[in-house]
């Protein structure tokens, strides 16, 4: 195909169709960086921004022009993310007895309007600040 008919070519379906692909890859790749950010190693860490670069260069790679590659790859990368995000446990459930008293002394002292509490234990070595759906 010449870049002349290429650039004449027009989408005849949705365009919300690929913004969805889009979106559906930005929230893998979310998921893999913040599984580099967490990893133990540098190999981990290396295996894990592998994969975005991987899916970034996967999705540019899908026609655009073609709806069906659109919704098959969307459908793909969402069964991707739905496996990545079932593997991960809770933010709350990876902290540890005294993390998660910590979180709620300062979840009171926040509804207490304690500001200079919040601020005293927010100075803790753990870094830990509140969680306001857990009590």
């Amino acid at each position: 195909m010449s870049d002349e008919t290429a650039s004449k070519r027009t989408m005849d379906y949705d365009p919300m169709v690929y913004d969805v692909l889009r979106d559906t890859a930005t929230r893998l790749g979310g998921k893999y960086i913040a599984r580099a950010y967490r990893a133990l190693t540098a190999d981990e860490d290396d295996r894990w921004m592998q994969m975005d670069l991987d899916l970034q260069r996967e999705v540019r790679g899908v026609d655009i022009y073609d709806e069906h590659a659109v919704r098959s790859k969307t459908a793909e990368l969402t069964e991707r993310y739905r496996l990545v995000a079932a593997q991960e446990k809770p933010e709350w459930d990876r902290l540890s007895d005294d993390e998660q008293a910590l979180a709620r002394q300062i979840r009171a002292a926040n509804a207490r309007g304690d500001s200079a509490e919040v601020t005293r234990l927010r100075g803790q070595p753990t870094g830990v600040t509140e969680r306001p759906d857990h009590g």
